[in-house]
């Protein structure tokens, strides 16, 4: 027989259910005040949750999918308010027995109870499964979001040097908005972002790997992220085998080096140096006549001298005019073919001109009117949103591709994540995404009507979006900053661009020169090069914090930035390792060949060949390089990874090792052979030559190729082939294309 007692908490049990699913009862719309932290569900609860993954998008997550068996939470917890609703009130409220807590199926399935797909998750003797049990004991209160708002994420250590082998204890520390700490560390969740280096388990013990290398662990807990370096240096230090610095950027680097145990590569020869600089910073290879002048050349300050002509000449500006064109996404056929050519002309004068870099943004963000009027309009009418009549009438969709784009090329910000929901790597919620977006929500595009262009305008208005949770209106507010009154008359993006630009912005001047870094080096010190977030430290921050400050110093100097980084010694190391900096891809001891990007590697070839590539649509251009987007591409250009403009990265360049299609167009393509056998080709030209020593025709095809002279051996193989065919062209042929399929030719070295 049932005892009062029993049947009154079961009857009152049905009556809270039925209250909570049909009324809404005050009990779980916060009016009921959890004794202490550890049962208010944001604060409490959440965090049980997605530290065993239940929120995570293989799970129970809407952000992965639609959940598993009709139970779905929002990814990582960023809806905390519908998250207490589903758990609590849907499905009539099935998912919870208050009168027999451990009957509920939020904990029987995880517990084990139950089949759960996710497998046992709760153990029934964790301290987590009680903590659920007592809050359903309690009533499933919601408690109160803002008494517990987390201010900030404390995690230790912050840094650290470690050995193979070592263990450490990863603490993290929670800051509440009410000045009150809180160890948390139990219901943080833990990941290494290279498990080989390191290991983390579930309760932030860290196992040291063999290394050496660098590592992070990154921490999240709730809607904040954190993370701590591990430094693996290698066994036996490196002795000795330090230049002195060049510059300030050495200073750093070294210091990093030594640290790790690592010693830099020997300099770079005169022959890669050259051809180095030369591929990186004018996009072209030298020329025989150049190669051979700089290697003859003795004075001591001759690279330094190198560089700033490269800097001063047209090939610099020819150069980074391709590099922006990608960026910025130029497209003719969002665009237009008169749009993209004059993107591309502002381009190549703003670096011909050497524009400050805020200027150049900012005349980028602010642009306004018709391509003829401002050219940087370019950028807007590249957007494929503001040319799709279906978001004709949607601010918010209008405006995705220009606040993605904006906060990845200038802020080194990855917010797409938050568009939707909380950026499950990084700080952004969707308030930080739409109140960034808020500042493009009265951009529009108006369509050419007779013989008027189309414009770019700012339409009058208070610039606003709506929150796509809450619903509420959302104005103009930097990352990480407050929002920003703007009058309906004034253009937000004036005043977007005066904190963009800011000297003490916090993540301009270093997403700009970690950019650039990637540039010259292949990789940023933060990798991806847009991808700057808290949980991916960069590789030197103190170098990174060095260029960021020098660059702002020198009023945002382009110029002065890449001469910094190409006078260092750092930038002038040899690819050839040594037994301490072997396996080092992160610390910048040595360089890293990279292949050449398809347009320098047309453009190589036909300076090689001595021939030149025709593109019908742009007769004008006189290389691949000075091309104003992908569409007068050859077929040559596509295998080989000329991007297309629908990134604002360069992320779809090609730069592994050649794969088949690029082997064979290499090997035997049409245009290949086009280029061998070019009647005012080089090789025609040396077979007809018979007055010239066939040494001097060797040696200049080594220049021509490699920005070297050939060795004995070489000329020796070099010149019984061509002996072996009488020094006719095919045989100068045959030569040609041996050294255009080497490895020297497609790869700085």
């Amino acid at each position: 027989m049932t005892s009062l007692p029993a049947l009154l908490v079961s009857i009152g049990s049905a009556a809270f259910m039925g209250c909570a699913v049909f009324t809404g009862c005050a009990v779980f719309n916060g009016s009921v005040k959890a004794a202490d932290r550890e049962l208010d569900f944001t604060a409490g609860i959440l965090p049980i949750l997605t530290r065993h993954g239940c929120n995570a998008g293989g799970c129970h997550a809407v952000g992965g999918g639609v959940g598993q068996n009709g139970f779905y939470l929002s990814l990582f917890a960023f809806e905390p308010a519908k998250d207490h609703a589903r758990i609590t009130a849907a499905a009539r409220g099935r998912y919870l027995d208050f009168a027999a807590p451990d009957e509920s199926l939020l904990l029987q399935k995880p517990g084990g109870s139950v089949p759960h797909g996710g497998g046992v998750r709760l153990p029934r003797d964790s301290a987590a499964y009680e903590t659920l049990r007592r809050w359903i004991a309690a009533g499933a209160p919601l408690g109160e979001p803002a008494k517990h708002a987390l201010q900030s994420l404390e995690v230790e250590p912050s840094e650290r040097v470690v050995r193979p082998g070592e263990r450490l204890q990863v603490k993290v520390t929670a800051d509440y908005a009410d000045g009150s700490r809180e160890d948390v560390t139990a219901l943080a969740r833990f990941e290494s972002n290279d498990a080989g280096l390191a290991e983390v388990d579930e309760q932030g013990t860290v196992v040291v790997g063999a290394g050496p290398g660098d590592v992070a662990i990154v921490v999240h807990y709730r809607d904040h992220c954190g993370s701590i370096s591990l430094t693996i240096p290698r066994p036996v230090p490196a002795q000795g085998g330090f230049p002195p610095p060049a510059n300030f950027i050495d200073t750093h680097t070294f210091a990093k080096m030594r640290q790790m145990g690592v010693a830099p590569a020997l300099p770079a020869d005169d022959g890669a140096f050259i051809r180095r600089l030369l591929v990186d910073l004018g996009g072209r290879v030298p020329t025989a006549d150049e190669a051979a002048a700089f290697l003859t050349n003795q004075a001591p300050d001759k690279r330094a001298a190198a560089i700033d002509r490269v800097l001063a000449s047209d090939d610099y500006a020819t150069a980074f005019a391709d590099k922006w064109v990608v960026l910025l996404r130029s497209n003719r056929e969002v665009a237009g073919l008169a749009t993209t050519n004059t993107l591309h002309q502002w381009l190549r004068q703003a670096f011909a001109d050497n524009m400050p870099y805020d200027r150049f943004v900012r005349e980028i963000l602010t642009a306004t009117g018709a391509t003829g009027e401002h050219p940087a309009v370019g950028w807007w009418r590249s957007q494929q949103s503001f040319n799709n009549p279906d978001f004709s009438n949607n601010a918010a969709e209008r405006v995705k591709d220009a606040a993605e784009d904006a906060s990845m090329l200038f802020l080194g910000q990855r917010i797409a994540c938050a568009k939707c929901h909380q950026h499950p790597f990084d700080r952004w919620s969707q308030a930080d995404y739409h109140g960034f977006a808020a500042f493009f929500a009265q951009v529009q595009s108006k369509p050419a009507v007779g013989l008027a262009a189309p414009r770019i305008v700012h339409a009058r208005g208070v610039a606003r979006l709506d929150h796509p949770s809450t619903g509420e209106p959302v104005g103009p507010r930097p990352l990480g900053g407050e929002p920003l009154d703007v009058p309906a008359d004034q253009d937000p993006r004036v005043r977007l661009a005066d904190w963009l630009t800011a000297a003490d912005n916090p993540f301009f001047a270093k997403a700009i020169v970690n950019r650039m870094w990637a540039h010259f080096f292949g990789r940023g010190l933060v990798d991806p090069e847009d991808d700057m977030r808290e949980t991916n430290p960069p590789s030197n921050p103190s170098l990174l914090d060095a260029l960021a400050a020098d660059f702002t110093a020198h009023s945002f100097d382009l110029r002065h930035l890449a001469r910094t980084i190409c006078n260092s010694a750092t930038y002038q190391c040899s690819s050839i390792p040594d037994e301490t900096n072997r396996d080092d891809v992160r610390n910048f001891s040595r360089h890293l060949p990279r292949r050449l990007k398809a347009e320098v590697l047309l453009d190589a070839i036909d300076a090689l060949a001595g021939t030149r590539t025709t593109f019908n649509d742009v007769p004008s251009a006189g290389r691949s390089l000075e091309l104003p987007d992908d569409k007068s591409a050859t077929r040559f250009l596509e295998v080989f990874g000329r991007q297309r403009g629908t990134a604002a990265c360069e992320c779809g360049r090609n730069s592994a090792a050649a794969g088949l299609g690029q082997s064979l167009q290499l090997i035997n393509g049409p245009e290949m052979q086009r280029k061998l056998g070019d009647g005012a080709g080089r090789a025609k030209r040396f077979g007809a030559d018979t007055s010239r020593p066939v040494e001097s025709q060797i040696e200049e095809l080594f220049l021509a190729a490699y920005a070297r002279r050939p060795t004995a051996v070489e000329v020796d193989e070099v010149r019984s082939h061509l002996d072996g065919k009488e020094r006719s062209a095919e045989a100068y042929e045959d030569v040609i294309w041996v050294l255009i399929n080497s490895k020297e030719f497609l790869f700085t070295r």
